[in-house]
C-alpha cells in the first residue's frame, strides 16, 4: 500500500516539472484575412473592333455607303473578318473589282489565323465574283521614260501596260502626256458583269498648231515637222482590231462559261448533271460561243501582233515633212464598232 502511494506521487512530481518550452507554441490568431488572388487584365480588343461594330450598325440601319468606309477602316488592320465584311459591302455598292481582292486577302488571313471555316468562305466567295469581274486593258505602243499615262489623274504603273486588270465598272479617262509632245486622251465606260474594254495609246506626235508648246518644226533645225503615213495607219488600225478581237474574246469566253455553270447546277435542264433537250440546248449555245471566244481571241491576237510588227518598223510620226500652214492629212480618230453579226472599226481623216 504505502508503495502504490509512493509511485503515484513520483509521478506527480515529474509532470509538474516538466518545462514549458516543451510544450509546442500556440499560433497567434489572424489579424486580417488572407489577399485574393490577383486577376489579369482583360486582352485589349482586336485593331479595328470598333470600326466593324460601327460598319455592323451603318449596315443594319440601311447605310450602306457609311458601313463601307468603316469596314475599309477596320480592314486596314489586315483582320480576316475586317476584310471579309468589307468585301460583302464593296460588292453590294457593286465595286466587285474591289470585293474580289477583299476576298482574296480576307482568305489568306484567315489561313493565317486559323479561321477554316472564315477561309473556306472568303475563297468561295471570290471564285463566283471572278467570272463577273469587268476588266480594262491599257496599250501603251510607244512608251518611254519621260512618257507619263494616268488613269482618272493617277499614275498607271508601266507593269500593267498590256493586261487585262479587274476594276470596278465606272467611267475612266486615260491621259498621256510628253515633253514637247501632244498630250492624248480617251474616255471609256467601264459597264457591270464581265464587260472588257481596250484603250490604245498611240505614239504622241507634236502640239497641235495654236497650243501651247514648241512651235513648228522645234527640236528640228530645218523647220521641218511629222505627219501620218499610210503604214502609220495601217499600223493603227490593225493593233485598235486585234484589241477589239481580244475583248470580244473575252466576253464570249465568259458568257459561255457562265451558261454551262448555270445550265449544269439547273435541277430543271440538267438534273443529276444528265443533260436533257433543253439543257443540251443551252450547252450547244454556249459551246457556240466558246468557238467564238477562241476565233476573236486568235484573230486578234494575230492581228494585235500585226499592229505592233508595223508601229516598231515605221511609227505614225516617222515621216518628216516641211512644215506647212495647211494641216497634214491623217488619222483623227480609230473608233470600235460592235453589233449584232458584225465588227469593226471607224476610221477618221482630216
Amino acid at each position: 500500500m504505502s508503495r502504490a502511494l509512493f509511485s503515484a506521487a513520483l509521478a506527480s512530481l515529474l509532470v509538474a516539472s516538466t518545462p514549458a518550452s516543451a510544450q509546442p507554441p500556440a499560433e497567434p490568431p489572424s489579424s486580417a484575412p488572407s489577399a485574393p488572388p490577383s486577376e489579369s487584365p482583360p486582352p485589349p480588343p482586336p485593331a479595328g473592333a470598333e470600326a466593324l461594330a460601327k460598319g455592323k450598325a451603318a449596315l443594319d440601319a440601311g447605310r450602306i455607303d457609311e458601313a463601307c468606309a468603316h469596314f475599309q477602316d477596320a480592314a486596314a488592320g489586315g483582320a480576316s473578318e475586317a476584310l471579309l465584311s468589307s468585301g460583302q459591302c464593296h460588292e453590294l455598292q457593286g465595286k466587285t473589282a474591289t470585293a474580289w481582292r477583299e476576298y482574296t486577302a480576307a482568305s489568306v488571313a484567315a489561313g493565317r489565323e486559323g479561321a477554316a471555316d472564315r477561309e473556306d468562305r472568303a475563297r468561295a466567295l471570290a471564285s463566283k465574283l471572278a467570272p463577273r469581274l469587268s476588266k480594262l486593258r491599257v496599250d501603251v505602243l510607244s512608251p518611254s521614260p519621260s512618257q507619263v499615262v494616268k488613269k482618272n489623274g493617277a499614275l498607271l504603273d508601266p507593269s500593267t501596260y498590256g493586261a487585262l486588270v479587274p476594276i470596278d465598272p465606272g467611267s475612266y479617262t486615260i491621259t498621256a502626256s510628253a515633253p514637247g509632245r501632244a498630250d492624248f486622251s480617251a474616255t471609256v465606260v467601264l459597264r457591270a458583269d464581265a464587260d472588257a474594254q481596250v484603250v490604245v495609246v498611240p505614239a504622241l506626235g507634236p502640239p497641235a498648231e495654236g497650243s501651247a508648246g514648241p512651235g513648228p518644226g522645234a527640236g528640228s533645225p530645218d523647220g521641218v515637222t511629222r505627219t501620218t503615213t499610210p503604214l502609220g495607219v495601217a499600223g493603227f488600225v490593225t493593233t485598235s482590231l486585234g484589241a477589239l478581237g481580244i475583248a470580244m474574246g473575252t466576253v464570249f469566253g465568259v458568257m459561255a462559261l457562265n451558261e454551262v455553270g448555270d445550265a449544269e447546277e439547273d435541277p430543271r435542264l440538267c438534273p443529276n448533271k444528265l443533260c436533257s433537250e433543253a439543257g443540251r440546248k443551252v450547252l450547244d449555245e454556249a459551246e457556240t460561243k466558246g468557238n467564238a471566244a477562241t476565233a476573236a481571241f486568235s484573230i486578234g491576237g494575230t492581228a494585235l501582233g500585226a499592229g505592233v510588227i508595223i508601229f516598231l518598223v515605221r511609227e505614225l510620226t516617222d515621216v518628216e515633212k516641211p512644215a506647212s500652214p495647211q494641216k497634214p492629212s491623217g488619222v483623227t480618230s480609230v473608233e470600235p464598232l460592235v453589233g449584232p453579226g458584225f465588227a469593226g472599226v471607224s476610221v477618221r481623216f482630216h
